[in-house]
């Protein structure tokens, strides 16, 4: 891969370290994406200059902007100047997208984000945090514990974290890189951990993965690169790949766990417990409900003693901890109504987070607009999506989010077809659920403007939460501007 870019002057290490002497100009395709505009935003701030594009303007490339990138929005080829030394791309865009045309005639050399994720970890002491849940929420928690031990690390998160001045990415000097690693596609394996996090292993991405096993394989594989391996003792799928080694963490009291989580109280949504192992315990307290949350943190603290952290950093920066970007976030407020946002996209995920929800709300009518992401996706975990909202006392489905170059034919699967099926299953089990269909964002909201009550005396009140991966998200930002 060095090769490749000699042909414009410079080498790929020195690229990495960002010598601006020898880079001067790098183009990215999909710079709105939560992980290449973090990268855009690394090279600015190295020295580089950073052009993009993406297909549509949005307040990620508003915020590149704010960082001297240059975003165009639509893909075409005159969007490539003819200085660039280096294309990075999303592994999404297909090689006859208009701009990596443009840039094989000129012969600029290009990477995909996660290449140059690779490229990066082999420059750093690599802390990889993997898994089909909660990767993000992980490596932000590890991210700041390091931050608060002094460590500096570098970090890049696949969303938004408070107290990070760019967001999605910490940029430090210290000798610590920690990243959200992503399996699909392998990609992970582009990576050089010593370090190693697996929040849980599960079937998913099986647009690419041939089942289950297939998953297993290359996590299996990625573990066995590192040094040392934290893992979930908790997860079935963890235990096989691992088959007890490296350090297993456990909530519930899997046998022969390296490290427990015990003692758990929970008062007003905020947990409090004892991390222990043979040689030392954490007394552990997080502001956010949910025994996925939990589990991450645990993940996190033990991650971050293995890099150096001390315990008094690991407490302090947990008990201060709120959350990121769509995970469990609270927007705002709608007639007096909460509004949260959430990227569950996975029945686990939407699961855990609607326990995590009835634990905070006991009493509460939660209401779920939820937008399912990718009709394989859907098809392949139908079972599952038909009995994951059961917490939930009115539901309304959105159509289905096809990303673009993604799009499914599948006339069959559709959200109307999964709700019919939703209310099937509440009636075998005697839920009483409120069902309903929204085509787009836009009915979503009439739904919701007309359907969520003002906290009134006497009556349950009103939550809301807006779950999915892909444009939903806009619903909980425009419902609570109207507050």
């Amino acid at each position: 891969m060095t090769a490749t870019l000699r042909s414009r002057g410079f080498l790929l290490s020195s690229f990495v370290t960002m010598n601006t002497n020898d880079v001067k100009r790098v183009h990215v395709i999909g710079a709105g994406g939560i992980g290449l505009s973090a990268v855009a935003k690394l090279l600015a701030h190295r020295g580089v200059r950073v052009t993009g594009s993406d297909a549509t303007r949005t307040n990620v490339t508003d915020l590149l902007a704010t960082r001297g990138i240059e975003v165009k929005i639509g893909q075409r080829a005159e969007n490539v100047p003819d200085d660039t030394q280096l294309i990075l791309y999303s592994a999404a865009v297909p090689s006859m997208n208009p701009e990596r045309v443009r840039g094989k005639e000129l012969g600029i050399p290009e990477l995909t984000y996660n290449q140059f994720l690779g490229e990066l970890s082999r420059s750093h002491r690599t802390i990889a945090v993997c898994g089909c849940h909660g990767k993000s929420t992980t490596t932000a928690m590890l991210g700041k514990i390091l931050e608060r031990a002094g460590l500096d690390p570098l970090v890049i998160v696949g969303s938004l974290v408070p107290g990070f001045p760019d967001g999605n990415i910490r940029i430090g000097n210290g000798e610590w890189f920690v990243v959200e690693a992503c399996e699909h596609m392998r990609h992970f394996l582009e990576l050089t951990p010593e370090i190693v996090v697996v929040t849980n292993i599960e079937a998913d991405h099986l647009d690419y993965y041939r089942d289950l096993a297939d998953i297993k394989s290359a996590f299996t594989e990625f573990t066995s690169r590192a040094k040392h391996v934290i893992w979930c003792a908790d997860d079935k799928e963890s235990r096989e790949v691992m088959k007890l080694g490296g350090e297993s963490v456990t909530l519930i009291g899997t046998p022969k766990s390296d490290s427990m989580a015990h003692d758990l109280t929970i008062v007003n949504g905020a947990q409090t417990w004892t991390l222990s192992n043979a040689s030392e315990n954490m007394e552990i307290t997080l502001p956010l409900p949910g025994a996925h949350m939990a589990m991450d943190a645990s993940l996190a603290a033990r991650a971050a003693r293995k890099a150096g952290a001390s315990i008094e950093a690991i407490e302090s920066s947990l008990a201060e901890y709120h959350g990121i970007w769509r995970r469990f976030e609270l927007v705002g407020e709608f007639n007096g109504t909460p509004i949260y946002s959430d990227y569950a996209h996975h029945p686990t995920e939407i699961r855990a987070t609607l326990q995590a929800a009835r634990q905070l709300y006991p009493d509460a009518r939660i209401i779920v607009a939820f937008k399912p992401h990718t009709k394989d996706r859907t098809k392949n975990l139908w079972r599952e999506f038909t009995t994951c909202f059961e917490a939930a006392n009115v539901l309304v489905l959105a159509e289905i989010y096809e990303p673009a170059g993604r799009e499914e034919e599948d006339d069959e699967v559709n959200s109307h077809a999964l709700l019919d099926d939703i209310r099937a299953h509440n009636e075998v089990i005697g839920k009483k659920q409120a069902c309903m269909y929204a085509a787009t964002n836009e009915d979503v909201l009439d739904f919701l403007d007309q359907t969520v009550r003002p906290p009134l005396p006497g009556m349950p009140r009103d939550v809301v939460f807006i779950m999915g991966a892909g444009d939903i998200d806009s619903v909980a930002r425009e419902l609570s501007s109207r507050a």
